[in-house]
């Protein structure tokens, strides 16, 4: 009995072990994220480490809990190899990405033009997406010759990338793609393509 105990708490500590550390801060209650491959930690404060994740997810909340030290631990994380994600909404769902977005690029999102025809244009890592799901509130970001636009919305950057230093960073204008209510078959597909980029060296 003891043994078959040990056994599965060492299957177990090893498959935690090979998935990908995911820390998530911001507006996270209304998220629902499952993947094999990756573990997620929400947490509402930075915690005083960062060197045993991957990668950080923000989604901007309407007021931000980031201390000015906060900000610069991510950022030395993002730009020492590490991924980050930083997901705004419409007002005001853009507190931390506004921090964030400043400090690295003096930039930060705005409310998408208001058009009756939403299109959307798929392009590099999104591709293979054939119905990209933009968000329910999306809002859009400058260009910068820092960054690679992924996804155009109505002629506008809705979804960036780029490297700073030897990490990867995400900028996403609609993470309410991934609330409870909005998840499906290609807002699973973006959350997928969203992580593999993120961790990949």
């Amino acid at each position: 009995m003891k043994l078959s105990v040990l056994l599965i708490g060492i299957l177990f500590s090893n498959l935690c072990w090979g998935q990908a550390k995911i820390l998530m801060i911001g507006n996270t209650k209304q998220l629902c994220f499952s993947d094999s491959n990756s573990q997620f930690i929400s947490s509402e404060k930075l915690p005083p480490s960062l060197v045993s994740f991957d990668a950080i997810m923000v989604f901007s909340s309407a007021h931000s809990r980031l201390s000015s030290n906060d900000i610069d631990q991510i950022i030395q994380f993002f730009t020492n190899g590490g991924g980050l994600y930083i997901g705004s909404e419409n007002w005001p769902l853009q507190a931390e990405g506004s921090l964030l977005t400043e400090r690295i690029y003096s930039k930060s999102a705005w409310t998408a033009a208001e058009k009756s025809k939403k299109e959307i244009s798929n392009t590099g890592i999104f591709s293979e997406v054939s119905e990209f799901p933009p968000g329910l509130t999306p809002v859009v970001f400058p260009l910068d010759f820092q960054l690679h636009v992924e996804i155009w919305y109505n002629d506008e950057p809705l979804i960036l990338t780029g490297k700073l230093g030897t990490g990867k960073i995400l900028i996403d204008g609609g993470y309410s793609r991934f609330y409870c209510q909005s998840m499906g078959k290609f807002e699973n597909e973006v959350l997928k393509i969203m992580l593999d980029y993120l961790q990949e060296p």
